[in-house]
């Protein structure tokens, strides 16, 4: 890799090596979405243009030798097709888990057999130490990655997470770890998952207590919310069952509430940690946007003002002009204030139609943006901040 990062891409050429060249081509195709095949006869077009001699590979194969050393490592791990387990240290060797018992490998529709060595179902682990080692194979990456330590500066101002609490919290109790300025800190992204299931406070406080509608107790004492750790070693004795088809928890007392025990609780330090969860504004600003825009045009679906939030505002007792009518064997809702008429709502989705931003700003909006049926569909958080 190294040697092709200093060889000329062809005899006098001084702009591009090798590597750059190749680099830069695969970039347009990751970028753009080129074809295995339309790159492969690309960069044999483009070693026909280029003078005799020339390094660039002839096709995408040649190019991927070239790249494997740029690239990090990764382990395929089999897996049960109904997430219950890895097929890892004690499983390493199972055809089948003896829970579910579903097999490990692949089912041949035809015949129904098993292809052996072609699993059902497989997960990519991309092992961590590799990208930190990687990441401060970089000089300028090094420095930001210790500049907290070497270059900030402390005038008591929060300007960066090492200014918070939180960070000298874990300072002061792990003194050996906050003293090295290469040590890394990690923001634990749980994108698309619920870390704790289906919990809500109302079910935490449920399971000492029921209340009425009226708000008065059933029985026993005011509910007492329970701490994160108190949950943590209320469930610590429970059996959980794993993957999607396995039935009911094996707890005794047929306790339903709990569907799963968060891992995040065996790490040493997460009791301890004083914000455990941080909000994405982004995301908060896309269903913000999506709520009110569903709402507005009454896209269907989408909108939060249907039958049944009207059935709430009767049950409130609030907004009896929102009411449901009835009239004759039809149930209808009455236009609010914020129900738009057709022109209005075409007027509305032409301006966003019309929208232009700097490249790589946002979605293209108007490809979003259907004129004929009024809806837009498909907007991303940068698209909603647009």
């Amino acid at each position: 890799m190294f040697d092709d990062a200093k060889k000329p891409l062809y005899p006098g050429c001084k702009k591009f090596t090798k590597l750059s060249a190749l680099v830069r081509s695969y970039n347009l195709k990751v970028r753009y979405g080129w074809s295995n095949t339309s790159f492969s006869e690309l960069l044999s077009i483009i070693s026909d243009l280029l003078p005799e001699n020339n390094k660039i590979p002839t096709s995408l194969y040649e190019a991927k030798k070239t790249l494997g050393a740029l690239g990090l490592s990764y382990q395929k791990i089999d897996a049960c097709p109904n997430d219950c387990c890895l097929y890892r240290k004690e499983y390493a060797n199972s055809t089948k888990f003896p829970k579910c018992g579903l097999s490990r490998w692949k089912i041949n529709k035809n015949s129904t057999k098993e292809s052996r060595g072609v699993a059902a179902k497989q997960m990519w682990y991309f092992p961590i130490v590799p990208r930190f080692i990687r990441m401060f194979k970089n000089l300028e990456n090094a420095k930001n990655l210790r500049w907290h330590a070497m270059d900030r500066n402390v005038d008591g101002i929060m300007r960066h997470p090492a200014d918070t609490p939180s960070w000298r919290l874990i300072d002061h109790m792990w003194p050996t770890f906050g003293s090295k300025p290469r040590n890394l800190r990690l923001g634990l992204s749980t994108d698309g998952i619920n870390p704790f299931g289906d919990l809500s406070s109302n079910i935490v406080v449920g399971q000492l207590q029921k209340k009425n509608f009226d708000g008065k107790q059933e029985h026993g004492n005011p509910p007492q919310p329970l701490s994160r750790e108190a949950i943590y070693f209320k469930l610590k004795e429970m059996i959980f069952s794993c993957g999607k088809k396995c039935g009911k928890n094996n707890n005794e007392g047929g306790n339903d509430y709990w569907k799963r025990r968060s891992s995040f609780f065996e790490l040493p330090y997460y009791k301890n940690l004083q914000v455990r969860h941080c909000l994405d504004i982004m995301y908060i600003e896309k269903n913000v946007c999506m709520n009110i825009v569903g709402t507005l045009l009454d896209i269907s679906g989408k909108s939060k003002d249907g039958m049944n939030s009207r059935l709430d505002l009767v049950e409130m007792n609030i907004r009896p002009e929102l009411a449901p009518m009835v009239i004759g064997n039809k149930t209808y809702i009455p236009a609010a204030c914020y129900t738009l008429s057709r022109e209005e709502k075409y007027r509305f989705c032409k301006t966003l139609s019309e929208i232009k931003v700097p490249e790589g700003y946002s979605s293209n909006i108007r490809s979003l943006i259907s004129l004929d049926d009024l809806k837009i569909n498909g907007l991303k958080s940068h698209d909603c901040h647009v």
